[in-house]
């Protein structure tokens, strides 16, 4: 380098043919004796210690031109080689106060087989615990600000900042640096950088603003600072409204996505029935439980669905033994279907007690002593209370979910209703079979 060779140099980018052009670049070129290395007019940004491993990242200016360049790049210390770092961060772990100094980057690069070198330091400082006692503690932040001020108005232009109102100038913890490109052709633009080292809590109830001025106008942008721990925590508030919605959702249509994915019975068990019904057979006078067993039973799960029922009464042979009826038919069915209904059960003189038939007791035998069958207990209507069930049937409801069917819905009879949707989950996957309307 040479000292004729200092100045301020502009690269203007050309458009066409045009004479004018653009200012692509600016910088102004000075030269410093030796004696000036580690003075602050050649040192950028100061990193403060704000971590137990705090990153001091190279300046842009260094590294862009190493990776633009495909140049190697090195970390000093106080002009010491660092071995071993050639990042464009350099993280120091555990930092203490022996690590405070001068760290400097040093890109060396290649230009038609010259060797070239490009060098950015900064100050490191480990601050004591004592410094800024009780305050919540952010990490440094630096605001940047660019500015086109027009042509020709480069004597009138400023760019300045401010906080709350009042001008920034060399506060304690603040440190604006403006730079400025220059081209006679375009006029010039502006940039600012506002290095704030260690954001308080009293600066995230500020704001900063960046103020231009050209001689004709004015304006200004304002910036309010968030605290990362702030902000954490509302990233966390929202991933868990996240996966409270998504577990609400998951489980409100749990039913639906296990129907979906549920195929059909593949493998030959030897069972005749999807399901066995019973019922108390005096509640057949109720015609809304006659409706509910011959009716809406039958059509939804049978010719909707696909299922196969035994249906007493009327699926039964005439004169048939009734024993040896509910016998076979509980073994030839994968379920036990019990339709519970508010109507009275034959109470026995000598206990109290309501008393079932026969293929009651073959029912709960089944179900309670074998539990070789799986069930579904279904409630026809509202009802008082249980206290008119057996006390077997009374105890089952304490150990299976029992399923309510209201006849004054209007979604009864859909098979896509909440509580068909339910009967079905709890029965067997249904046969191989033409189904047109429960999907």
């Amino acid at each position: 380098m040479q000292l004729h060779w200092l100045g301020l140099y502009c690269v203007c980018m050309c458009v066409f043919e045009c004479s004018a052009g653009e200012c692509a670049l600016g910088a102004d070129v000075k030269a410093y004796e030796a004696h000036f290395l580690g003075s602050e007019m050649l040192m950028f940004s100061e990193i403060r210690m704000h971590s137990q491993n705090p990153p001091i990242p190279c300046p842009e200016q260094a590294y862009l031109m190493c990776e633009e360049g495909n140049g190697q790049l090195t970390w000093f210390k106080n002009f010491q080689l660092i071995p071993g770092q050639n990042g464009k961060v350099l993280r120091l772990i555990n930092a203490q106060k022996s690590d405070e100094g001068l760290y400097t980057c040093l890109c060396t690069w290649k230009h038609f087989g010259q060797t070239f070198n490009i060098s950015a330091s900064r100050n490191f400082m480990v601050e004591g615990t004592h410094t800024h006692a009780g305050t919540n503690k952010c990490s440094s932040v630096q605001l940047e600000c660019r500015v086109f001020c027009g042509i020709n108005v480069m004597s009138q232009c400023s760019i300045f900042w401010e906080r709350n109102n009042s001008r920034i100038n060399k506060s304690n913890g603040y440190t604006e640096r403006t730079t400025r490109c220059v081209c006679e052709c375009v006029g010039g633009r502006f940039f600012t950088v506002l290095y704030i080292s260690s954001v308080t809590q009293q600066d995230l109830h500020t704001h900063f603003r960046c103020m231009a001025m050209n001689g004709m106008e004015w304006n200004s942008v304002t910036i309010y600072l968030k605290c990362f721990f702030f902000t954490l925590i509302l990233r966390c508030a929202y991933v868990l409204l996240v996966c409270l919605l998504v577990t609400m959702a998951a489980k409100y249509f749990a039913i639906d996505l296990a129907l979906f994915l549920r195929g059909t019975q593949q493998e030959e068990d030897g069972k005749l029935y999807d399901a066995y019904v019973i019922y108390q057979p005096d509640s057949v006078h109720d015609e809304t439980v006659s409706g509910f067993l011959f009716s809406t039973l039958p059509t939804v799960l049978e010719k909707q669905c696909g299922f196969k029922l035994f249906i007493h009464s009327r699926d039964s042979l005439p004169g048939e033994d009734l024993a040896k009826q509910v016998e076979e038919h509980i073994h030839l069915s994968r379920r036990l279907m019990i339709i519970l209904t508010s109507s009275p059960y034959r109470v026995q003189k000598t206990t109290t007690q309501p008393t079932v038939g026969y293929d009651w007791h073959m029912v709960l035998h089944s179900v309670l002593v074998q539990g070789a069958v799986g069930m579904v207990l279904v409630q026809v209507g509202r009802m008082r209370d249980y206290a008119h069930l057996p006390l077997g049937v009374q105890y089952l409801l304490k150990q299976t979910e029992l399923l309510r069917w209201e006849p004054r819905e209007r979604s009864a009879s859909s098979p896509h209703s909440r509580f068909w949707k339910r009967v079905r989950y709890m029965m067997p996957p249904p046969p191989p079979r033409p189904i047109t309307t429960c999907i």
